[in-house]
């Protein structure tokens, strides 16, 4: 067996090639250390590195866990603890990232200088690239573990560093290889990586020319020059504007003669089929071909990533007309006309013959765009004169539309971004379109053309006279996915399907880089580990488009979660009113945020739930940590009794996060019992649990309310164990009370020898008479069941006088009830029923456990009397209680009596109906408790 590691890019663990899956983040974060750093760690630095917020015990404690986890996932094999370390051993396991520095260091090898590069160089550097997926464990992260962060983020900036050199020297093996398009291509790769490196641009440059393709190193030069400007307000370095120079003029120290073609492999990446847009395709071809026929606009418009340019590609794919496709760059909107100025460059390519028939009138109106385009003839008029700005539009459009052969489509894609010179003689090329046989098509993102935007009047104007059409694009659906999954993997995975659905939520962009060869399966996903970077960057420029207030805003929604109210965005962000509902404006009109189901105040949603990891990646911890202890603050003070103990388990958890941790236990204490209140019991427990580890003081009665809490879920061993914990640390006048429950709960186990020492223990104790009464009530049940009738009895006639001296109810209840299964089992049937009846008479209806115990027990008391319909009712209406309590044994008791009065009955399809349910309940309370236990099955009273 061999062993895998590969961190260059989403985590990825396989055994023997095959992909593993591990439970916990922590596993794979510990797993990830210990192979990069290669040797045996202290337990207690590792500890530390990974659980810095739990004191030592604990740390160490959920140490052992993950590498029980981790080990368990790996067969056992390669992760060792031996003494206090904990390493990686053997010699059949491998690193990406070592492998990616050994094939680098070959290099040197080859006889040249270290920073130089030869034909030798290209194999192994190629290698090394490949090895490189991504960043350093890609969209991984610890939440509760900066300090693994930091480690993290560390070792992500060396080794970002060590691809970018090596994929520089990759760039020159391969040109002097003669392998100019692969240079291309690690070059563009090198540049995703930093867009500021003017040196990479200035090299790409000069790689296209030598290659031949002059415009694409112009193009290069104009992407150096947004980038320079949006990022850092400057121009390229005179070097750089001097070989954009050279390149122009087609000097040839510019543009070196082209290398000999080496064999490069042409493979491309399949592409996946277009699913869950038939009907938008059927309507865009339709459109363009209305256009074609006549003239007609086509707008096809949908959040960033939904699949609005594959949609319009698909559609002209198989068109005979002229296509010509031109893009708007955001960086560009300050550039006039420049949309226009590569449709009428791209006409003239595409057309040749139809350009040269269009007036040279109207040519030379369109040489002011682009000076370049031939246009025989006279100079055009000055544009100072009378009506020369109307000259000037018409001349480019009838430019355009005849360049096309009067018969063609134009596609206008992400005019969102257009300059507004370009998107006014749009506007007057669409009101002009019918007779012209042109299709106009454009793509926007909706969330950038809001209702005043000169497109959307285009648009609904187009729609209003017929001569346009509008498909907005939604989501795909699980359908849709599973569909793309097949495609891409070669046989249906619903699971994979599933995930990528709700990692995606339908996005086909998201849908495709998760898909796409190479992308990672196997990460545990969530929160955006194994995010394709691509998928990254397209959030965080979205997120980069508002204002300052509107990211301010966005940081708080983010450590929020998805869903959150204007008031605790407001109160959290540290804005006023109008500015926070300002920025809350700004960023619904942009598609980062919705607005979620009204309720008592506006309440708000990510559009996506990678918008608000990538938000929340790129807030600081200092300021998340600002930002959790505003929540909590705001949340801690919502309201009195019921309203802030709803809101208590959020603000425990936003203490916790920002790292007041005292606070944090109090509020789960709290959360805790609220929603033990409602009979949350699972969660419950996991508050208290929460509470217990962060040092609540009130330690021995939290043990002891966790483990009711554990008793009702059934969960005997675990709910053991926090007894014995709250007796140890118990104040003496407590201790006949946890005896008490120790007792009962060896009582369900059936291991009623030690039942009945702990009763006798509770008893010896000091005790209240209604106390007291419950406790012998309880004891001559565990005596009736380990078959002692007469010290049943006894016991049962005890309680019942203690209970009716006290005056206490719920304690005469309890004591009839015991009379009642009593009576029952000697065969006293109506003595039972009387006994019983007179139980459930005395217990409160508030007190749905006791009920729920009564009325089971009436429940068999009736039906030995024969009466199987009274029999039925009493038992479905003690389920009913039983599962609104929480109590999995007491449910799967009653589930086993259903099961026998309704086969009495003659329903024998309803009785192996609870039949099964009693069985799945009881094997999994067994299962629990450490195997199977012949007692825990025959529980049918309590």
């Amino acid at each position: 067996m061999t062993l895998d590691i590969r961190l260059l890019g989403p985590p990825e663990v396989l055994v023997d090639t095959a992909p593993i899956s591990v439970d916990t983040r922590k596993a794979v974060a510990l797993l990830a250390f210990l192979a990069v750093t290669g040797r045996p760690q202290a337990r207690e630095q590792v500890a530390v590195l990974l659980w810095p917020d739990q004191d030592g015990a604990h740390s160490r404690s959920a140490l052992r866990r993950t590498l029980s986890t981790l080990r368990t996932a790996l067969g056992g094999r390669w992760v060792t603890a031996p003494g206090d370390a904990v390493a990686i051993e053997g010699d059949e396991w491998g690193l990406d990232l070592a492998e990616f520095r050994s094939l680098v260091a070959s290099c040197a090898e080859h006889g040249h200088e270290r920073l130089e590069t030869c034909r030798d160089c290209v194999e192994p550097l190629r290698a090394a690239a490949a090895l490189a997926r991504g960043g350093f464990m890609d969209g991984f992260t610890l939440r509760d573990s900066p300090e693994f962060d930091d480690w993290q983020r560390f070792q992500a900036e060396g080794i970002a560093r060590e691809v970018a050199q090596a994929l520089e020297w990759l760039v020159e093996a391969c040109a002097d290889a003669g392998l100019t398009a692969e240079a291309v291509g690690h070059a563009r790769r090198l540049l995703s990586l930093d867009p500021l490196r003017e040196p990479v641009h200035r090299r790409l440059m000069a790689l296209y020319a030598a290659g031949g393709d002059r415009s694409a190193a112009v193009e290069q030069y104009r992407e150096c020059v947004r980038v320079l400007e949006r990022e850092l307000g400057v121009a390229p370095l005179e070097e750089t504007t001097d070989l954009y120079h050279a390149i122009v003029e087609g000097r040839p120290s510019a543009a070196p003669e082209r290398p000999a073609p080496a064999d490069e492999p042409a493979a491309r990446a399949r592409e996946l089929p277009l699913v869950g847009r038939s009907d938008a395709l059927d309507r865009a071809r339709a459109a363009i071909q209305r256009g074609l026929a006549d003239g007609h606009l086509l707008v096809v418009e949908g959040e960033g990533g939904i699949g609005k340019t594959r949609l319009v590609h698909e559609a002209t794919r198989s068109l005979e007309a002229v296509v010509v496709e031109v893009r708007c760059f955001q960086g560009e909107t300050g550039l006039a006309y420049a949309p226009v100025a590569s449709a009428l460059r791209a006409a003239a390519a595409s057309a040749p013959g139809p350009w040269d028939a269009v007036g040279a009138q109207w040519r030379h109106e369109a040489a002011r765009l682009v000076p370049d385009l031939p246009a025989p003839g006279p100079e055009p008029a000055p544009l100072d004169g009378p009506g020369a700005q109307t000259r000037f539009v018409e001349g480019v459009v009838r430019t355009l539309v005849g360049s096309l052969g009067g018969g063609g489509v134009l596609v206008v894609d992400d005019a969102q971004w257009a300059d507004p010179s370009s998107i006014d003689l749009f506007t007057f090329l669409a009101r002009r379109l019918p007779g012209t046989r042109l299709a106009l098509v454009m793509t926007w993102r909706a969330e950038d053309v809001d209702g005043g935007h000169p497109l959307r009047t285009l648009a609904r104007a187009a729609v209003r006279t017929g001569e346009g059409t509008v498909i907005t694009l939604r989501r795909l659906g699980l359908e849709d996915v599973r569909g793309l999954v097949a495609v891409s993997r070669g046989e249906s995975d619903d699971e994979l399907a599933g995930r990528l659905f709700a990692e995606t939520e339908g996005v086909p962009f998201f849908l495709h880089e998760y898909l796409r060869p190479g992308a990672s399966v196997g990460v545990p996903w969530g929160a955006g580990a194994g995010m394709p970077s691509t998928v990254h960057e397209l959030l965080r420029a979205r997120v980069a488009s508002v204002g300052q207030a509107g990211r301010q805003v966005l940081s708080a929604a983010a450590v929020l979660g998805r869903t959150f109210s204007f008031g605790l965005a407001r109160s959290t962000s540290g804005r006023s009113e109008e500015e926070t509902l300002s920025a809350l404006e700004e960023c619904l009109a942009r598609g980062l945020l919705t607005e979620a189901t009204p309720g008592e105040e506006p309440r708000y949603d990510f559009a996506h739930d990678k918008l608000r990891a990538v938000v929340e990646e790129d807030t600081t911890l200092a300021r998340r940590r600002l930002l959790h202890r505003r929540a909590a603050e705001r949340l801690a003070v919502t309201g009195p009794g019921a309203t802030a103990d709803a809101t208590a388990g959020e603000a425990a958890e936003h203490y916790l996060r920002a790292g007041m941790e005292q606070e944090a236990a109090v509020w789960f204490e709290r959360a805790g019992l609220a929603a033990r209140a409602v009979f949350a019991n699972r969660e419950a427990a996991g508050h208290l649990l929460a509470a217990l580890a962060l040092g609540n003081p009130r330690q021995a009665g939290l043990h002891e309310d966790v483990g009711d809490l554990l008793t009702l879920l059934g969960d005997y061993g675990e709910a053991l164990t926090h007894y014995e914990a709250a007796a140890a640390s118990a104040a003496p006048e407590d201790l006949p009370r946890i005896e008490h429950r120790l007792a009962a709960l060896h009582h369900r186990r059936g291991e009623f020898a030690l039942a009945d020492e702990h009763f006798r223990a509770a008893l010896d104790g000091e005790l209240g008479a209604p106390e007291r009464a419950r406790v012998l009530a309880d004891r001559s049940l565990n005596a009736h069941r380990s078959g002692d009738a007469d010290l049943a009895g006894s016991l049962a006639d005890e309680a019942l006088e203690e209970a009716e001296r006290s005056g206490d109810g719920p304690a005469v209840a309890r004591a009839h009830a015991l009379l009642g299964i009593l009576a029952s089992s000697a065969g006293r049937v109506d003595d039972a029923r009387d006994e019983l009846r007179r139980s459930l008479d005395l217990t409160d209806v508030d007190a749905p456990a006791a009920r729920a115990a009564a009325l089971n027990s009436l429940a068999l008391a009736e039906l030995a009397a024969g009466d199987r319909d009274a029999a039925a009712a009493r038992a479905e209406e003690a389920l009913r209680l039983s599962r609104a309590v929480g109590d999995r044994h007491g449910e799967a008791a009653i589930h086993g009596n259903l099961a026998d009065i309704l086969h009495a009955a003659g329903r024998e399809e309803d009785s192996r109906g609870h039949q099964r349910h009693a069985a799945a309940i009881l094997a999994e309370i067994g299962a629990s408790a450490g195997g199977w236990q012949p007692e825990i099955w025959k529980m049918a009273e309590w």
